[in-house]
């Protein structure tokens, strides 16, 4: 009996291991379409996923810190090279998606084939994502010296903490206007609302967003099956949905 105890026991344990979510840092312009990913991936396993969404800078200082997440997905490269320079990574950064940049506003009057002449002549405020903490953030201030605004914006601009506030300013009509990902826009909460035009890629450099396994999970299968889950046709088209490209792998 003792010995039929004791492997129920281990029985109970290992099933409660088997339970344990996997912790995952995710920048929070990604986080729309992370959240079916993740449901998706937790469908298809059985391992529960728990995401928290915040400005990568952030995160990526919380990992240095010893946070015990086992993937970071960021919102450009810059903070998982840190962290792979740092020795806190196994292995390089992959990229899982390209970003795009829209300019998304609830105006009756936003002309979006007009949408640089319409920054200069409206007096409203424009949205746009920290660019202190943010890489959508400083890829609008290329592109608004790509077009010679910046300056005529300046006192108009406020910032968001990140992708999604911006987007909310926007949402709820605070800002007439505001610089966000495709993703916010394609989002369950915002799509069909507003209008919205595609920054063009000459504007500024490609926001490659990149993901790294993080130190810890060597013998974690489930961090590992979510890494390259993220790079499968599954996840590509979640991502594509949410208007972001996945990447062409060898």
């Amino acid at each position: 009996m003792k010995r039929l105890g004791g492997f129920f026991l281990m029985c109970l344990l290992a099933g409660s291991l088997a339970a344990q979510p996997l912790k995952v840092a995710v920048a929070s312009n990604i986080a729309p379409a992370f959240r079916e990913i993740a449901s998706d991936f937790t469908r298809i396993t059985g391992t529960p996923v728990e995401a928290v969404y915040d400005q990568a800078g952030k995160l990526t200082a919380q990992i240095i810190n010893g946070h015990p997440y086992r993937l970071f997905l960021s919102s450009d490269d810059t903070f998982p090279q840190i962290l792979h320079a740092d020795g806190l990574t196994i292995g390089p950064p992959q990229p899982y998606a390209t970003g795009t940049i829209v300019l998304w506003s609830m105006r009756p009057d936003f002309t979006p084939a007009n949408w640089q002449r319409w920054l200069q002549t409206t007096s409203g405020s424009i949205a746009v994502p920290s660019p202190q903490f943010t890489a959508y953030g400083q890829m609008v201030l290329q592109i608004l010296d790509y077009y010679h605004l910046r300056d005529g914006l300046k006192k108009r601009q406020i910032n968001g903490a990140n992708v999604a506030q911006t987007a909310l300013l926007v949402n709820q009509k605070v800002a007439d206007a505001g610089f966000v990902s495709l993703a916010e826009v394609m989002s369950p909460a915002n799509r069909g609302r507003g209008r919205w035009v595609i920054m063009p890629a000459a504007s500024h450099p490609p926001i490659i967003l990149t993901m790294v396994l993080l130190r810890g999970a060597e013998s974690d299968p489930a961090a590992k099956r979510l890494f390259h889950y993220l790079t499968g046709p599954t996840a590509g088209e979640v991502l594509r949905r949410y208007g972001y490209t996945p990447p062409v792998l060898n």
